[in-house]
Protein backbone atom coordinates (compact mmCIF):
# COMPACT_ATOMS: atom_id res chain seq x y z
CA UNK A 1 0.00 0.00 0.00
CA UNK A 2 1.35 3.68 -1.10
CA UNK A 3 0.91 6.66 0.55
CA UNK A 4 0.81 10.01 -1.62
CA UNK A 5 1.07 13.37 0.11
CA UNK A 6 2.11 17.23 -0.32
CA UNK A 7 5.01 18.41 1.41
CA UNK A 8 5.52 22.26 1.77
CA UNK A 9 9.15 23.20 2.98
CA UNK A 10 10.26 26.65 5.02
CA UNK A 11 13.03 27.67 6.53
CA UNK A 12 12.56 28.65 10.61
CA UNK A 13 15.60 30.19 12.03
CA UNK A 14 18.46 27.76 11.26
CA UNK A 15 16.63 25.01 10.53
CA UNK A 16 14.34 24.05 7.28
CA UNK A 17 11.28 22.64 8.67
CA UNK A 18 8.87 20.34 6.21
CA UNK A 19 5.31 19.96 6.68
CA UNK A 20 3.63 17.06 4.91
CA UNK A 21 0.31 18.21 4.37
CA UNK A 22 -2.83 16.41 4.51
CA UNK A 23 -1.13 13.56 7.71
CA UNK A 24 -0.20 17.06 9.64
CA UNK A 25 3.16 15.55 9.83
CA UNK A 26 6.50 18.13 10.55
CA UNK A 27 10.33 17.53 11.08
CA UNK A 28 13.15 19.67 10.19
CA UNK A 29 16.93 19.48 9.15
CA UNK A 30 19.56 21.93 9.22
CA UNK A 31 19.83 21.43 5.19
CA UNK A 32 16.82 20.76 2.82
CA UNK A 33 18.27 17.43 2.16
CA UNK A 34 18.64 16.73 6.16
CA UNK A 35 14.46 18.30 6.07
CA UNK A 36 13.72 15.71 3.09
CA UNK A 37 14.87 12.74 4.86
CA UNK A 38 13.58 13.69 8.56
CA UNK A 39 10.13 14.20 7.26
CA UNK A 40 9.94 10.98 4.76
CA UNK A 41 11.16 8.97 7.93
CA UNK A 42 8.58 10.63 10.45
CA UNK A 43 5.61 10.35 8.05
CA UNK A 44 6.52 6.44 7.71
CA UNK A 45 6.77 6.29 11.16
CA UNK A 46 3.40 8.00 11.96
CA UNK A 47 2.17 5.46 9.00
CA UNK A 48 3.58 2.20 10.86
CA UNK A 49 2.22 3.34 13.97
CA UNK A 50 -1.07 4.16 13.10
CA UNK A 51 -1.34 0.97 11.11
CA UNK A 52 0.17 -1.36 14.09
CA UNK A 53 -2.94 0.00 16.35
CA UNK A 54 -5.51 -0.16 13.38
CA UNK A 55 -6.83 2.93 12.75
CA UNK A 56 -4.79 3.67 9.14
CA UNK A 57 -7.75 3.65 7.00
CA UNK A 58 -9.71 5.67 9.57
CA UNK A 59 -7.24 8.36 9.79
CA UNK A 60 -6.33 8.61 6.42
CA UNK A 61 -10.43 9.15 5.43
CA UNK A 62 -11.00 11.39 8.17
CA UNK A 63 -8.06 13.66 6.71
CA UNK A 64 -9.11 13.47 3.06
CA UNK A 65 -7.46 10.71 1.51
CA UNK A 66 -9.27 8.19 -0.62
CA UNK A 67 -8.06 4.73 -2.12
CA UNK A 68 -7.76 3.81 -5.33
CA UNK A 69 -5.93 0.39 -5.73
CA UNK A 70 -3.16 0.37 -3.52
CA UNK A 71 -2.79 3.87 -3.07
CA UNK A 72 -4.14 6.53 -1.24
CA UNK A 73 -4.45 10.41 -2.69
CA UNK A 74 -5.43 13.50 -1.36
CA UNK A 75 -7.98 14.24 -4.73
CA UNK A 76 -7.63 17.33 -6.80
CA UNK A 77 -4.06 18.31 -5.45
CA UNK A 78 -1.71 18.65 -8.18
CA UNK A 79 1.59 19.62 -5.47
CA UNK A 80 4.57 17.21 -5.88
CA UNK A 81 3.77 13.96 -4.85
CA UNK A 82 5.49 12.16 -1.79
CA UNK A 83 5.19 8.65 -1.81
CA UNK A 84 5.98 6.07 1.25
CA UNK A 85 5.25 2.53 0.86
CA UNK A 86 3.88 0.75 3.87
CA UNK A 87 4.37 -3.07 1.89
CA UNK A 88 8.05 -2.60 1.47
CA UNK A 89 9.38 0.65 3.44
CA UNK A 90 10.21 2.78 0.00
CA UNK A 91 10.07 6.26 0.36
CA UNK A 92 10.10 8.17 -2.92
CA UNK A 93 10.87 12.37 -3.21
CA UNK A 94 8.90 14.42 -6.04
CA UNK A 95 12.18 13.55 -8.16
CA UNK A 96 11.54 9.88 -8.14
CA UNK A 97 7.60 9.45 -7.31
CA UNK A 98 6.94 9.23 -10.97
CA UNK A 99 9.06 6.07 -10.89
CA UNK A 100 7.05 4.54 -8.23
CA UNK A 101 3.39 4.74 -9.69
Amino acid sequence: MKIAFEAEFFPEGDDIVGHAKGLDVSSCGRSAKEAEDALLEAVALFLETIQEIGTLEEVLRESGFVRAGDEWSIPGKSGSRWLVSLDSGETSTPASAAAEI
